[in-house]
């Protein structure tokens, strides 16, 4: 049990008893959701958005600020359930409702919610446990350095077959995990992954392979990702040269100051930073010059115009030049064609992905890969 006591002592001028002077009592339900029993239900919305301002403002810990949000589902005795089992699963699905609205929120179950939800709550459930069951996938498709047609590397895309829905896509699940706050748990355990494999990797057949994994944006609103990146790459011996994260366009489009100074403190570990599907973000290019960026990946819409004539290859060949201009190196997504090859040769492009090489395959299929190459 959380005692509004304890809150009290630690942050004094965060909690105090007045938000708790009936003597509701908070529970620990597991990992980071609790349960508040109270029992006067006419202060339902009082007492709801007493809770929300709590976390409105950095919690301050050592010489630290944490930013952290809340979310919140209500259910009611006896309306949305005659027993604890029932109002519990009420509360969760009113829940869901409220992550979706991005933190900070609360919501009242509904009767309504039941069917809009079963779905959503089964496939949280379900990609929760593959997390904690470690049965989530890690598929790699080669990097080739297209001057010397050299494998260089590969990126780390992840899959998930759930044995009754089988084979679910990653813009399916990605979203719903940033939604329902899972996407950190899953960020972590990529990077851990895929970092080990990178390793035995390079150990095994003596190369030097980097590894691309793509972090979400959350990843950069959370006060301590540096210091878990660098867990990660300690507890798995990895050297940091051999990591590139990639970050989305998108995700750099409202750049501030904070994310700058993130993406420098990544940097300093000695990671490689490329910006992935760059041209879709429709964004000012000014960040380019204020983020310490090391590639642009060429989205795959902008390989395939190159085949509609001249006006899609002389913007392939703007962005290279744009890149080269500042000292960025490129790397073309999904090329498919031998013609889309040479042009993008012509043009001055060190790297490539796509089917023309290979598929995402799985880490045995790698490994041959691998072996392929250095014959």
């Amino acid at each position: 049990m959380i005692s509004f006591p304890l809150l009290a002592e630690q942050w004094p001028e965060r909690f105090d008893e007045s938000i708790d002077e009936q003597g509701n009592s908070f529970f620990r339900l597991n990992g980071d959701e609790f349960v508040y029993i109270l029992d006067d239900t006419t202060q339902i919305n009082e007492t709801a958005e007493k809770i929300i301002s709590l976390f409105k403002k950095p919690f301050h810990f050592v010489n630290y600020e944490f930013f952290s949000s809340i979310s919140m589902g209500i259910s009611i005795y006896p309306e949305h359930g005659k027993d604890i089992e029932q109002l519990l699963v009420s509360a969760d699905m009113a829940l869901y409702s409220a992550k979706k609205n991005k933190g900070n929120q609360y919501s009242i179950y509904q009767v309504k919610m039941k069917g809009l939800n079963d779905k959503g709550l089964m496939m949280e459930s379900k990609l929760y446990n593959a997390i904690k069951e470690n049965t989530l996938e890690l598929y790699y498709q080669p990097k080739m350095d297209i001057r010397t047609d050299r494998l260089v590397g590969m990126e780390a895309l992840l899959r998930w077959k759930d044995p009754e829905l089988g084979f679910i896509p990653p813009d399916q699940f990605i979203p719903f995990a940033e939604d329902c706050n899972l996407i950190s748990e899953i960020g972590e355990w990529v990077l851990r992954n895929a970092l080990h494999q990178i390793n035995k990797w390079n150990e095994k057949y003596k190369v030097d392979l980097k590894v691309a994994v793509n972090i979400s944006p959350i990843h950069f609103q959370e006060a301590n990702f540096i210091e878990r990146l660098q867990s990660i790459i300690q507890e798995t011996k990895v050297d940091p040269k051999n990591l590139e994260i990639e970050i989305t366009e998108m995700s750099m489009m409202n750049y501030n100051q904070h994310l700058i100074d993130k993406i420098k403190s990544i940097k300093q570990l000695g990671i490689t930073i490329s910006v992935d599907d760059f041209g879709t973000g429709y964004s000012s290019l000014g960040y380019l010059k204020e983020f310490p960026v090391d590639a642009l990946k060429i989205d795959r819409s902008f390989i395939v115009n190159m085949q509609d004539g001249k006006s899609g290859v002389a913007m392939v060949s703007a962005i290279i030049t744009l890149a080269h201009a500042l000292n960025l190196e490129v790397v073309a997504e999904g090329v498919e064609s031998l013609e889309e090859l040479e042009i993008l040769k012509a043009h001055n492009c060190e790297y490539v992905q796509g089917y023309l090489y290979s598929k995402p395959l799985s880490t045995e299929e790698f490994s041959k890969k691998i072996e392929e190459y250095l014959l």
